[in-house]
This record gives C-alpha cells, sequence and structure tokens, in this order.
C-alpha cells in the first residue's frame, strides 16, 4: 500500500518490466508508492517488508519549520495519483479523520453522544501497537511520551496537510510547485516566478 523512497529497494528486471517512472514521472511525491502499486498490480513480483534492523536507512529531517511545513504539504498533495484501491482506503481513513476532528463540537452542541470517545481510542491503540512494533523490530529508544503529546496535533495535521497539499501549493528543492486546473489528478506543475 505504501513505502518510503529512501528505504525501498527492487530488481532492475521489475523496474524495467514496469517501465520504470515514465508512467509516474510528472508526480512530484508518492512516485515510490506509486511505483511499488505497479508492481503489486502485475502481480508477478513479490513484495516484502524486511525487519532486519540493519536494512534501516535513516534520512535527515527537514531544519526548519517552513521546511516541514512544505514537506508534510507535498506529502498531503500527492494522495489522488494512488490506485484505486489505495484511495479508497485513504479516502475511509480521512472522513474517519474529519469526523473524529467534528465529533467534540457535535457533542458540545449536543448533536451526539460521548460514543465518539470510542473511535478516538481505537485510532490511539491501533497507532500505539503500531509504533510499538516500529520501536521493538528496529530496536528503538521508546517514546510514548511524544507519542502521547503528538496525537493532539496530529487529526488537525492530518486534515490540514491532506487538504492544504491539494488546494494550495508548496516549496520543494528551491522550486515552487502547485496544482493547476490541467492537472487536477495528483500532478504538479512549477510555477513560473
Amino acid at each position: 500500500f505504501n513505502c518510503n523512497g529512501s528505504n525501498l529497494a527492487y530488481r532492475r528486471e521489475t523496474f524495467s518490466e514496469i517501465g520504470g517512472y515514465q508512467q509516474i514521472k510528472q508526480v512530484v511525491t508518492g512516485d515510490d508508492t506509486l511505483l511499488l502499486q505497479k508492481i503489486k498490480q502485475i502481480g508477478r513480483w513479490q513484495i516484502r517488508f524486511t525487519t532486519m534492523p540493519d536494512s534501516l536507512v535513516k534520512s535527515w529531517p527537514e531544519e526548519t519549520p517552513r521546511q516541514v511545513f512544505n514537506q508534510r504539504l507535498r506529502w498531503g498533495s500527492g494522495g489522488l495519483s494512488y490506485s484505486p484501491q489505495a484511495l479508497s482506503f485513504a479516502l475511509a481513513v480521512f472522513i474517519f479523520i474529519l469526523l473524529l476532528f467534528l465529533s467534540p463540537f457535535f457533542w458540545l452542541a449536543g448533536s451526539i453522544s460521548m460514543f465518539w470517545l470510542l473511535g478516538f481510542a481505537l485510532k490511539i491503540i491501533q497507532e500505539a501497537r503500531v509504533m510499538a512494533a516500529g520501536w521493538r523490530v528496529f530496536r528503538l529508544p521508546t517514546e510514548w511520551m511524544s507519542f502521547s503529546l503528538l496525537q493532539l496535533i496530529h487529526i488537525p495535521a492530518i486534515l490540514t496537510f491532506s487538504i492544504g497539499g491539494h488546494l494550495f501549493g508548496f516549496k520543494w528543492k528551491g522550486q515552487k510547485f502547485k496544482r493547476t486546473r490541467e492537472t487536477a489528478s495528483a500532478q504538479l506543475k512549477t510555477e513560473t516566478p
């Protein structure tokens, strides 16, 4: 479903068979995931997730808040180019997150019961399970305090960057990108300065 290009390996034969990045070269972000989806679509190749700690590729984070903001907008801009199955899943997750965000307001207005807390608890429990597994497999220190504090901004951040990535431009590698009417899918074109 998803992958990270900085920690992705594939056979040259596989890359050649699917035509490499030719069909997705116009996409500014998500080309790694789209490549993985093309490999899966062919069905001839196995896709495996490595859990060997020595296979972990570390990359440097962005240095400034503005760079982080632009990075997240770029990441949020790629969803519309995913396969129909991945897009359906992403849309379902987005709707779930949006409902979680709106639920406290509806509850305060007396429109719904506190049942929404169950959805929020399920979100946190599932994410905690994934994080705990990642920390264990890659022998990383557990960061429960950071995990807990980030829950306060996680839902607003998901909504901000997934919507903002499609509506607003962003800067990446010294260039400005903005969605145009002609590229209403997830293809972004460079703005002229």
